[in-house]
């Protein structure tokens, strides 16, 4: 928190093992949001998305194309009181989508319309 000396993430988002960033971003000024960007294997994940995940405060947009956040974090939130909703368009079966049947229709027909505009 903002005037107390802290290394954990319970009030902080954890940027590494030595630095945390308040979440009150009234008193720090400072926009919440944080973008990772690495390639493949260099530890996003393991490092700095799961740490931040597990501290289980604050609201979560994950964006996870292999589906492996989801599976592998994705109980421990909904055990925690979190509402976890997951939006697949590889695989609509998995997707939450499925219950709104007119979304995933115009999903379909936007996929379709996509794939045939790429090749």
């Amino acid at each position: 928190p903002y005037g107390e000396i802290s290394n954990t993430g319970k009030y902080n988002t954890i940027l590494s093992k030595n630095y945390c960033l308040g979440m009150n971003s009234q008193k720090t000024l400072r926009n919440n949001n944080i973008l990772v960007i690495g390639g493949s294997g260099t530890g996003k994940s393991r490092f700095s998305i799961k740490p931040n995940i597990l501290e289980a405060n604050c609201s979560y947009v994950i964006t996870d194309p292999s589906g492996k956040l989801s599976t592998s974090v994705g109980k421990y939130l909904e055990e925690n009181g979190y509402k976890v909703k997951i939006f697949n368009l590889v695989d609509m079966e998995h997707s939450n989508l499925m219950r709104n049947q007119n979304l995933t229709d115009y999903l379909m027909k936007l996929l379709e319309m996509i794939q045939t505009v790429l090749h």
